[in-house]
């Protein structure tokens, strides 16, 4: 326990001193894992594929307030998804906006935290991060973390959805669609699971933390 204390100890002291360059660092990385992430998973527009496009959109994002450099990375997704279907991104963009001003009301310096859900959900590390978010944060970090699912969950959808419709336009396939999406989503009870699963670890997390006990915090985790 003397070892992890002083683990903690060491760690906020190296964070104060170099705060500003940590920061840039951190935001450097997460922008750089989910641009690689956008490319897997979609990746249709091959300019924003190649790798000094990314670190360049990283690094400009990584200097930049948070909330500019979610918006950039909403943007490239945006761009794979209309390269995609035009149709598939027109809707992408209504609820990506929506998602986006959500975002700036409620979460508006946390958006890392989203991108940290998004990127490593596939690697089943999001509940670490859940931890982390309710030992350092609190709950209102329920927020993004439930909307990085949500986006998550949209994209496979969409995915599936696009390439049902085909390339040509079709009212009925359109429309179609666009309910596979919306009911993929909202039926998506592995992700409606998850969202309350985070919410739950960030809430107790914050909770046990905050009892004025000792180790409350080692309790915690």
């Amino acid at each position: 326990m003397d070892t992890l204390l002083k683990v903690r100890g060491t760690v906020k002291k190296i964070y104060s001193e170099y705060e500003t360059p940590v920061r840039i660092i951190i935001k450097f990385i997460f922008y750089l894992l989910t641009l690689n992430y956008i490319t897997a998973q979609l990746g249709y527009y091959n300019m924003l594929n190649l790798l000094p496009i990314r670190l360049f959109l990283a690094v400009i994002s990584a200097f930049l307030p948070v909330s500019i450099g979610v918006f950039i990375i909403a943007v490239v997704a945006l761009l794979h998804l209309f390269k995609l279907s035009i149709f598939m991104g027109a809707l992408a963009t209504v609820l990506f906006i929506i998602a986006y001003f959500l975002y700036l009301k409620f979460a508006p310096s946390q958006g890392i935290f989203l991108l940290a859900i998004i990127v490593l959900s596939p690697l089943h590390l999001q509940y670490a991060v859940a931890l982390m978010l309710g030992l350092f944060f609190g709950p209102a970090t329920i927020v993004p973390s439930a909307m990085a699912l949500i986006l998550v969950s949209f994209i496979k959808f969409m995915k599936t959805a696009a390439e049902s419709m085909g390339a040509g336009f079709n009212i009925e396939s359109t429309m179609a669609g666009y309910q596979q999406v919306i009911d993929g989503v909202m039926g998506d009870k592995n992700m409606i699971l998850m969202i309350v699963v985070l919410a739950v670890v960030i809430v107790l997390a914050y909770v046990i933390a905050k009892i004025p006990f000792d180790y409350s915090w080692y309790v915690a985790i």
